[in-house]
């Protein structure tokens, strides 16, 4: 298939074909994407309980979870040293509580 350069200042078009589903079982989740625009009739060969779960996996939040994204991203050496800093630091924050806890205890 040869390519085709679309004119300039045009508009490229866009494919609006859309393919039906095979019937289930599939070897993907297909009925809990709905970001998808090139299939039909998805949804009339759920059961109600498919259906609901698939409402019920939906997890919106997690599309532009920055941190979630970082520390999946993360690997394990630096996994560890953070875990050495904040340990430090919880230690050092717990002495000073101590140390001002014997002070207000030897004032009274």
């Amino acid at each position: 298939m040869e390519k085709v350069p679309a004119p300039k200042g045009k508009d490229v078009p866009i494919n609006d074909v859309k393919i039906p589903l095979n019937k289930p079982p599939w070897l993907e989740r297909w009925e809990r994407r709905k970001d998808l625009k090139g299939i039909t009739g998805n949804d009339r060969r759920l059961t109600y309980r498919q259906k609901k779960r698939a409402v019920l996996s939906e997890k919106p939040w997690l599309e532009n979870d920055i941190m979630l994204e970082y520390r999946r991203s993360l690997r394990d050496d630096e996994v560890q040293h953070i875990k050495g800093v904040v340990e430090k630091f919880l230690e050092r924050e717990q002495r000073r509580k101590e140390e001002a806890e014997k002070e207000m205890a030897e004032e009274s």
